[in-house]
Parts: structure tokens; sequence; C-alpha cells
């Protein structure tokens, strides 16, 4: 399965803020094609800089201490 993109039912499609932290959090792996990446889960540069504080809150939200999760800046746009 790709990793780039999570899939929604019909009924219940994703959100653009959803999307956007899906598209986060793939792109802190190595490799990634960042294109592909907003491709595959409909979005743009602009939704990652609009959603990337709430992303970030999410992650420190995780139910282990906080030191344990890795902070990762984002690439540069180019």
């Amino acid at each position: 399965m790709n990793s780039l993109a999570l899939f929604s039912s019909p009924s219940r499609p994703l959100t653009r803020q959803q999307r956007a932290w899906i598209a986060l959090y793939s792109l802190l792996e190595v490799n990634q094609n960042r294109a592909e990446v907003l491709h595959l889960n409909d979005v743009t540069e602009e939704d990652l800089l609009e959603f990337e504080e709430s992303w970030q809150l999410l992650r420190n939200r995780l139910p282990y201490p906080h030191y344990l999760l890795p902070r990762f800046p984002l690439p540069e746009l180019s």
C-alpha cells in the first residue's frame, strides 16, 4: 500500500485539513516526492502552511512524552 495518501469512504471524505495533515506526515519520510505527495492528497503548499501549526499541536498530543517525538523541520519551499 502506498504510504503517500490515505483514502476515505465516499460517504465521509477527508477534510482539506485532514488531507494536509496526512501529507505533512508523509513528507517526514525520507525520499518522498513532494509534488507527488501533494497531488495524491489533493492539497497545495498553501494548505500545508495553513495547517502546519495545528498538525504540530496534534503531534504533541500523542500519549507518550513529547521529548520522544522527533521534530523535523519541513523542507523549505522552492
